[in-house]
């Protein structure tokens, strides 16, 4: 993905760049230290994306969307941009490189059930 990709779904994303030095570069590391950066910024984050030729984790993160994932907890009823009623049913985890939440109804890439004219405080 990239920044202008995100940006249609989370305007005020901003993109973190890690240039690793070690080479565990499997998913589950990748999660791990991408999550560990959001959380150690505060912010919500939405996916990374790698870069193996240039071992670099891009991590795209948002202040709002933090908000969203605080409220996107089990029982929460969201309506995503176009309208569609979600029911969380799950808390929102991160599978593989994306942040994603079980609903009544399958399970979501937060980013398509986040709207950004919606306030989640």
């Amino acid at each position: 993905m990239t920044k202008n990709e995100v940006k249609k779904l989370v305007p005020d994303v901003c993109v973190q760049q890690l240039t690793l030095t070690d080479d565990n570069w499997s998913a589950k590391a990748l999660n791990e230290k991408a999550k560990n950066l959001a959380d150690g910024l505060s912010t919500g984050l939405i996916c990374w994306d790698w870069d193996g030729c240039k071992n670099r984790l891009n991590v795209f993160t948002s202040l709002a969307f933090k908000d969203f994932l605080d409220a996107a907890k089990p029982g929460a009823k969201l309506t995503n941009r176009r309208g569609k009623e979600f029911v969380i049913t799950g808390e929102p985890y991160l599978d593989n490189c994306r942040m994603c939440v079980p609903t009544e109804c399958g399970i979501w890439f937060c980013e398509n059930i986040y709207d950004p004219d919606q306030s989640y405080k």
